[in-house]
């Protein structure tokens, strides 16, 4: 187990040092995780939830493109200030929004592209 081996590379470290470690007797509190059952139980959550990620991340990545190129339909031929006049600008403006950050700088101008981004 790698904690054991932690812990065991603990004790000549502090033997070579002669002063105290700040993080390595941590080390000796994972140990207890062992005995725990809830543990056991969100570890194989996270291993389960690690193999559903990939395909999390590409229906996204889909997702943002698609309605990159809606947006870009319907706002290609508005010339505000702060339109989208530019294929990057949609996509950060699909970033943005599906981050939910939202920050205003590049907004849709058109009616179509303002109902593609709130269905988005």
């Amino acid at each position: 187990n790698i904690i054991d081996l932690l812990v065991a590379c603990h004790v000549p470290y502090r033997i070579w040092r002669l002063s105290g470690s700040i993080f390595l007797p941590v080390f000796l509190l994972l140990k207890l995780l062992r005995r725990f059952v809830q543990f056991h139980l969100l570890k194989s959550a996270m291993c389960e939830m690690v193999e559903a990620l990939p395909f999390l991340l590409f229906s996204l990545i889909v997702l943002c493109f698609f309605f990159c190129g809606v947006v870009f339909l319907f706002e290609s031929n508005h010339s505000s200030p702060n339109s989208v006049t530019t294929m990057s600008q949609t996509l950060w403006l699909t970033a943005v929004t599906m981050s939910t950050v939202g920050y205003g700088d590049i907004v849709p101008q058109s009616s179509g592209g303002r109902a593609a981004v709130a269905i988005f």
